[in-house]
């Protein structure tokens, strides 16, 4: 009779074992209350910590690999030879041999062409941002001949917020029968860490997949995945049909994740889900497109343009430095990037680190006085857990930082001359500002994009402990062209902010914020857990 009782004991501790994992998890940090109004109940803001490269792991050593010294490849560096033949000719050599550090010792690289870093376990690597440069006097118009600059009708330009010199980038397969692993069958709420889905033994612990998600244009208006993002709940201040016309049957979520554990029909994840998951928005896990770059860098040098005037806003030549595309667990570290139209973009990927980056002119741009001295600072678009952080935006841009349609992205310990948090529409869902200096401060909150793509900012957006250079408080947004309280839709706010409180804002307890970083705070926590 023991030995059956303690069978049965040993049963059901198993199955609350497993059963406990899939329950709601608060994010590790710190709960908002709602002081001012009657808007909706007190939340608890997400779980930053998983941003950037590896989750907030340490970068990769691809350094011990092999190293391909771009002098062996015929560079010059002599600031006169073009020697973008030859430090491509190295990335080349170092993709074939599965990898390693492609090195540029120290001096000035004259470059009339892209260098693109197309496969896995790449790092472009130069002597410091202070000693190797890559100079290029032409733009991406003189150079990029596969098509036409003109984009549409009004003559927008396709480098006005894509592509780069200096590019970690591929075109992987996104064939839906070539990356479907499964549907989700159940509905499952933000917080949640486990999905029931329809083939569980396409899985294994350890994968990376990506949970994809797309609005449906049939559904209601409050029951779609566009609505979703921006928690239309609120009356007072809805982004309503009109609001969000642009993104109805459009709107995607991109969101990759690691599996943890496979139990019958359920697949447990490495961390809680973000926002709702359900099957009316055609949620499904994928595999990784094959041929996604992983684990590639670029850092230690400076990207310098001729000075040259800058093109109106949209119509920019593309005097445009780094940008990482269609990849995951990558990196820009330690770059200068000088008299760019746009300065690093990040599109349609995940877990990117941008840290040290230094964004500036060395004469004016602006074609009038005082207007801004280049297109993009850094531009996330489409993309998910990245963190941006050790950034000086010191010639003011357009958009300083800007997010659009991106995904729990993270801005902290940075700062700008006057800088300009740029939130361009599209649902961009759970970005955090994190101890940031602002500077002047006179445009914090201006955002761009058309009023049909939704309020600036989506749900869960955070700004924490933001400064301006005076000491002076900062001042709230609500009003956009769309009306009164149009920013966004529970939006947090903790520090020293005055100005108007909309019934969608959750304000902090107080005018301080502790910490210091949030992310940092995050991820200490989470990190500290695994010990």
């Amino acid at each position: 009779m023991a030995l059956v009782t303690s069978t049965i004991l040993k049963s059901i501790l198993a199955f609350c074992a497993i059963n406990s994992i899939d329950k709601f998890v608060t994010a590790t940090g710190i709960d908002f209350d709602f002081r001012d109004g009657t808007g909706a109940d007190p939340w608890s803001i997400p779980d930053w910590s998983w941003a950037g490269y590896a989750g907030g792991g340490r970068y990769k050593s691809v350094l011990k690999i092999k190293e391909f010294n771009v002098m062996d490849f015929g560079a010059k560096h002599d600031g006169k030879a073009d020697d973008a033949s030859a430090i491509q000719a190295a990335i080349d050599a170092a993709g074939i041999a599965g990898g390693g550090t492609v090195y540029l010792p120290a001096g000035r690289y004259l470059i009339r062409n892209q260098v693109t870093i197309s496969k896995s376990n790449i790092v472009l690597k130069g002597a410091g941002k202070r000693l190797t440069t890559l100079y290029s006097p032409t733009s991406l118009s003189d150079v990029v001949k596969n098509g036409t600059v003109i984009i549409n009708s009004i003559g927008q330009s396709r480098f006005s917020w894509a592509n780069g010199f200096v590019k970690i980038s591929a075109q992987p397969s996104y064939f839906k029968n070539e990356t479907l692993l499964a549907k989700v069958i159940y509905g499952k709420s933000r917080g949640w860490t486990a999905l029931n889905v329809d083939t569980p033994e396409n899985f294994k612990p350890g994968m990376w997949v990506r949970l994809h998600m797309s609005d449906v244009s049939d559904l209601p208006t409050n029951e779609s995945l566009a609505s979703s993002l921006y928690d239309n709940k609120i009356e007072k201040s809805i982004c309503g049909t009109e609001c969000i016309k642009a993104l109805r049957g459009v709107k995607k979520i991109r969101w990759a994740v690691k599996v943890n554990k496979v139990e019958g029909n359920k697949i447990f994840l490495e961390r809680p889900l973000p926002m709702d998951v359900k099957p009316r928005w055609n949620a499904e896990l994928h595999v990784l497109p094959a041929g996604m770059p992983q684990d590639c860098g670029v850092q230690n040098l400076s990207i310098h343009f001729a000075l040259q005037r800058m093109q109106p806003h949209l119509k920019e030549a593309g005097f445009n430095g780094i940008c990482v595309e269609h990849a995951i667990n990558a990196w820009v570290r330690n770059v200068a990037v000088i008299n760019s139209d746009n300065a690093v973009i990040v599109r349609y990927s995940h877990h990117v680190t941008i840290d040290g980056i230094e964004i500036f002119t060395n004469g004016n741009r602006a074609p009038i006085e005082h207007n801004p001295q280049g297109h993009l600072g850094i531009g996330l678009y489409e993309s998910a857990d990245v963190e941006v952080t050790n950034f000086n935006v010191k010639s003011k841009m357009k958009h300083d930082v800007s997010v659009r349609g991106t995904m729990l992205c993270v801005f902290h310990n940075g700062s700008g001359i006057d800088l300009n948090l740029d939130s361009h529409r599209a649902a961009p869902f759970a970005t955090l500002y994190s101890s940031i200096d602002l500077g002047k401060a006179t445009r914090v909150f201006t955002s761009g994009g058309s009023g049909k793509n939704g309020f600036p900012a989506a749900a869960y957006t955070t700004y924490w402990n933001l400064r301006a250079g005076s000491g002076g408080a900062i001042v709230l947004p609500s009003k956009t062209y769309l009306g009164e309280c149009t920013y966004g839709i529970k939006l947090a706010f903790q520090g020293n902010f005055i100005g108007k409180r909309c019934e969608t804002y959750y304000m902090g307890k107080n005018g301080t914020a502790n910490p210091t970083d949030l992310f940092v705070s995050q991820v200490s926590r989470r990190l500290s857990k695994r010990v």
